[in-house]
């Protein structure tokens, strides 16, 4: 044997939880430690509803593409969606031997409760010295978020070339890709290539760094949510009085748009055309 399956762990079963939002490296470097202790981890992403109960808040990126997210994560080995903070309650259904938590939770009182409760059924419980605020990530490497938003429908080279011109102009690149519903409500046509299958082509592209769902076509709480400090739009837009009112509004908050020419000769609307939808 090689690597670390010739290593004894502490412990075999290990359990850990959190939210996963816009997942970056503090939380891959929480996960790996933990992964470090034990021979199984078991991870539980908080559910949309728990995280908007505790902290009045929606997540940015919903419970299932937050699951994806963490499932694929080499470390990782199961992954369950919880709808409570309370583990005793999760290790009901979910068997383990010990929970690893944030270094800044273990002295919390609702954590030394939970964890006098964990003790009476031989689980313990371990603080990693880690830290995994994406806001405190931001801030130290001082990455320049930027947001583009689109159908992406029967993706193309367009697409590709906003996405790359994008990227270039930011460290982080989030993108919006449109649900089924919200481009039904405004163009009153479903797309062709479905929601799932639109996000995953976006998601394989060495551009966007995540992939989220666009549900409305509102920048200003797009922005509220996300803190990006740039945001790319077409230049067909450029001039229209909805975007000229969040033009003022973001570089008020110290944001800007920048408008990129698109790609000649090629849309999703004349692919359309050619294929008679």
């Amino acid at each position: 044997m090689d690597g670390q399956s010739d290593v004894l762990k502490k412990y075999r079963i290990g359990y850990t939880q959190g939210t996963y939002d816009m997942f970056h490296i503090g939380h891959l470097n929480f996960l790996n430690h933990a992964k470090e202790q034990c021979d199984y981890l078991v991870v539980g992403v908080n559910s949309d509803r728990l995280v908007l109960q505790d902290e009045e808040l929606f997540p940015t990126v919903n419970e299932n593409e937050r699951c994806k997210i963490v499932c694929n994560v080499k470390v990782v080995d199961k992954v369950v969606i919880v709808d409570t903070l309370d583990v005793t309650e999760v290790l009901k259904n979910v068997r383990f031997d010990v929970v690893f938590i944030e270094n800044d939770w273990s002295e919390t009182v609702c954590w030394k409760n939970s964890k006098n409760e964990l003790l009476k059924h031989n689980i313990d419980v371990v603080s990693l010295n880690t830290d995994i605020s994406f806001s405190s990530y931001i801030a130290k490497t001082r990455l320049k978020i930027g947001y583009t938003t689109g159908t992406f429908d029967m993706f193309h080279v367009g697409h590709l070339h906003i996405l790359q011109q994008a990227k270039t102009m930011c460290d982080y690149l989030i993108v919006g890709v449109s649900t089924d519903e919200l481009v039904q409500s405004y163009k009153n046509k479903k797309p062709i290539i479905p929601f799932n299958d639109r996000v995953s082509i976006v998601e394989s592209t060495k551009f966007a760094d995540l992939v989220i769902a666009q549900e409305n076509r509102d920048k200003i709480a797009a922005f509220e949510r996300l803190h990006f400090d740039v945001m790319f739009v077409g230049d067909d837009w450029k001039g229209d009085a909805l975007f000229e009112s969040v033009e003022k509004y973001l570089n008020a908050h110290g944001a800007e748009i920048v408008y990129f020419p698109y790609t000649q000769g090629v849309s999703s609307t004349m692919l359309r055309k050619k294929m008679g939808y």
